[in-house]
């Protein structure tokens, strides 16, 4: 499975032009506050639409302004972690995962047990019946981080995946989260400023 990447971003004043080609493979993406980074996550996703340009996936256009098309979010099968967390704030650690899943189409009863296994592969199946608010930063960061890989996404994308999390506990979620990208099949892509993780989770580096 193959994402390429290639057309113009712009937001308000700014514009980025992009040209990427991902593999099954793990791509961090480097580079100061502003230059665009959380934008090509959110043109991949769904979230933003290219001002030029396409993206597609394995041969299948997901956004083209010039072809008329643009495939909804919910329609990429993407496992995205946002950089805020965006835990939905009434729903358990759990349920945030079921939600995840239910949009995906999966029968309730099964996104329930996907979602129980993937917080207990994750080290924080104790934390299944708390709500946002009642976990820690770290915590419900773990927790973004298995909504975003649960489900076999296509793709997946993590916005300073481990920043929340404290130096104890990085070395070892981060040895677990390599393990899981590789399990997965499909083009990755992580945005972090920390260069210990971009050296751990990835394949390749591209600065912007």
């Amino acid at each position: 499975m193959t994402l390429l990447l290639d057309g113009r971003i712009t937001r308000g004043e700014f514009a980025l032009d992009v040209a990427l080609s991902i593999g099954n493979e793990v791509l961090g993406v480097t580079g100061p506050n502003g230059v665009g980074k959380t934008s090509i996550l959110r043109v991949v996703a769904g979230l933003t639409s290219l001002s030029a340009g396409s993206l597609e996936l394995s041969g299948t256009v997901m956004d083209s302004p010039t072809q008329n098309i643009y495939v909804k979010p919910e329609h990429r099968n993407v496992g995205m972690m946002f950089q805020d967390h965006s835990l939905l704030p009434f729903l358990t650690a759990e349920e945030n995962i079921v939600f995840a899943l239910r949009a995906r189409g999966i029968r309730v009863r099964d996104a329930r047990a996907i979602a129980g296994n993937q917080l207990e592969a994750a080290g924080i199946g104790q934390y299944r019946r708390l709500l946002p608010h009642q976990l820690s930063g770290g915590q419900s960061q773990r927790v973004c981080l298995a909504r975003a890989l649960v489900g076999s996404p296509s793709v997946v994308l993590l916005d300073e995946p481990l920043s929340a999390l404290d130096e104890l506990a990085r070395p070892l979620v981060r040895t677990n989260l390599r393990a899981a990208l590789q399990q997965l099949d499909g083009p990755k892509i992580i945005v972090s400023h920390d260069s210990a993780d971009i050296d751990a989770l990835c394949d390749r580096v591209i600065a912007l």
